[in-house]
Order: C-alpha cells, then sequence, then structure tokens
C-alpha cells in the first residue's frame, strides 16, 4: 500500500495506491491497460474504464 498525507499532515493520511508483490499479482496488465481495478479481499472489483 502506498501512503500519503494530506498537506503533510501525518494525523490526516490517504490511500493513493498499491504495490503488487508474489502473492497479490497486478490486476492491471497489458490486455486490460486502459482500465483501473479495485479489489477487495472477499473478491469485491470495481473496475473503471478509460478506453
Amino acid at each position: 500500500m502506498v501512503i500519503g498525507h494530506i498537506d503533510g499532515d501525518p494525523d490526516r493520511p490517504v490511500i493513493a495506491g498499491s504495490v503488487m508483490n508474489f502473492e497479490q499479482p497486478a490486476v492491471v496488465t497489458r490486455e486490460n491497460a486502459n482500465q483501473s481495478v479495485v479489489s477487495s479481499r472477499q473478491g469485491i472489483v470495481m473496475k473503471f474504464s478509460d478506453a
């Protein structure tokens, strides 16, 4: 997970993104590079298409 802070304030964190690893491979690949994908541990998936 990539975390940022609003106005640099550590008391105001925001999730800025995620980082893939061996256990959690990337959900965006060359085949769906025009999509942004958010998925939960339970398997709920939201896809945003920029086509």
